[in-house]
């Protein structure tokens, strides 16, 4: 069951409603139009999306304002590949209008200015390809179409937690011929580690996640592990990059951090 100290749980339809993606930045600059100090980016999130995004709006790249000023310098985000949902609806902010939003982990704190002094922003271990889909079964298809169709009470109803990988051992590799599933120990904070199950494709080194801070979903419903986790009773999954690499902090923090 899930921990009842994370959230309402949540099925697999509704995490994969949550665009989450990885974007390159293409520039980013200060934005002198908000109260509270943010950045400018401009994303590259992969030709079919920004195809789409131009013929809207007629801009190459997507624009997001993002609330990293206390943990970044801007020398830190040039050419970066971070972690976003692209499908919010666009949004002022200041002078800027947003086009999607840079998600970022931050320590749970009741005051939002102390939760916005500890954010850093999410990025892949590895190189992927702009536009990969960051997901739960390995799912290697890109976005390709933005409905903008995400209410923000969808995303924040994901409990996307921060956690150190204690131990990984191989399950099995026979659920599909290019998969393998794999079980983790996962310290997210507290007195005790979680058991943690996940989706990887074969060429993926899993000792590479031992030690490593990784993102994973808390309260995924049992049952749906269960369904598609060959009866797991694990109770948080691991988000990987289409199987092929996890996604980590930009920089260390304490395990329990929640992604907003």
């Amino acid at each position: 069951m899930a921990d009842p100290n994370f959230a309402t749980t949540v099925t697999l339809a509704q995490f994969q409603k949550v665009g989450l993606t990885i974007a390159k930045v293409h520039a980013v600059e200060l934005n002198r139009t908000t109260t509270i100090p943010s950045y400018r980016f401009d994303l590259d999130l992969g030709p079919s999306l920004t195809t789409e995004h131009s013929n809207l709006t007629r801009k190459m790249h997507y624009v997001s304002s993002a609330q990293l000023c206390s943990n970044h310098e801007l020398s830190e985000l040039q050419e970066q590949l971070v972690m976003c949902v692209y499908n919010v609806p666009r949004k002022q902010i200041g002078k800027v209008m947003s086009d999607c939003l840079i998600a970022g982990a931050q320590e749970v704190l009741d005051d939002p200015a102390a939760r916005r002094a500890t954010t850093v922003f999410m990025k892949p271990a590895d190189p992927v390809t702009p536009g990969a889909q960051i997901g739960l079964l390995a799912e290697e298809n890109a976005y390709a179409i933005n409905e903008r169709n995400l209410d923000w009470n969808e995303f924040t109803a994901l409990d996307l937690r921060i956690g150190t990988v204690v131990s990984v051992t191989l399950k099995t590799s026979s659920m599909e011929e290019e998969l393998l599933l794999i079980e983790m120990e996962v310290d997210l904070g507290g007195s005790v580690t979680r058991q943690a199950i996940g989706l990887v494709r074969k060429k993926f080194n899993i000792e590479s996640l031992i030690r490593r801070q990784v993102m994973v979903l808390a309260n995924f419903d049992s049952e749906e592990i269960s369904r598609y986790f060959h009866g797991s009773d694990a109770d948080v999954v691991l988000c990987t990059v289409a199987g092929k690499t996890f996604v980590e902090p930009a920089k260390v923090v304490a395990n329990g951090y929640k992604i907003a």
